[in-house]
């Protein structure tokens, strides 16, 4: 993947990351980092994120396609 895409990918992908982390810190502490796979946590999203991580994912469908037709 060309750094660029890399950058752009980051840029939308790490806000949401810190925030989900920030979120469930306290509960994950707790639970000494080892929850289990399925373990769950409420967190809250604006809209904003979750159109970050729709076009992130949008971005990774975009290349694997063009990564396929070449």
């Amino acid at each position: 993947m060309d750094p660029e895409t890399i950058k752009i990918l980051l840029d939308l992908l790490n806000p949401l990351h810190g925030e989900i982390d920030r979120q469930t810190y306290d509960q994950k502490v707790r639970e000494n980092f080892d929850a289990p796979p399925d373990a769950e946590y409420n967190v809250d999203i604006t809209a904003r994120m979750e159109r970050d991580l729709t076009q992130a994912v949008l971005i990774l469908e975009d290349r694997l396609r063009q990564a396929k037709a070449a």
